[in-house]
């Protein structure tokens, strides 16, 4: 019988461990973006590849349906805060352009 492991996870917890991991998996390469030094810009952080990382745990128990609608929602919030945060975005990344966008 194989063994089963679940975690449920707050958002803040979620964003600590996404962190963590993605500091282990780039080093010095990844910036984390603290919410209480730069707000909620629409993301956690980013690698100097060009990827920009946004987390989100959602509050289970969920049924698909409200799972994706909750996803989608906050895709839609995070993109458009990205937009409007763009002059503060790009003083932050400087000449780093976003490539790809990973929630």
């Amino acid at each position: 019988m194989a063994a089963t492991c679940y975690t449920t996870w707050d958002g803040d917890d979620w964003q600590k461990h996404i962190n963590i991991l993605l500091g282990l998996r780039y080093g010095p390469k990844y910036q984390p973006i603290p919410d209480r030094d730069s707000g909620d810009w629409g993301l956690e952080g980013f690698s100097d590849d060009g990827v920009a990382y946004q987390c989100y745990a959602a509050t289970e128990p969920l049924t698909v349906s409200d799972l994706t609608e909750k996803q989608r929602d906050k895709i839609t919030r995070d993109t458009g805060k990205l937009c409007d945060n763009a002059p503060q975005l790009e003083k932050l990344l400087g000449p780093l352009k976003i490539q790809k966008w990973v929630l």
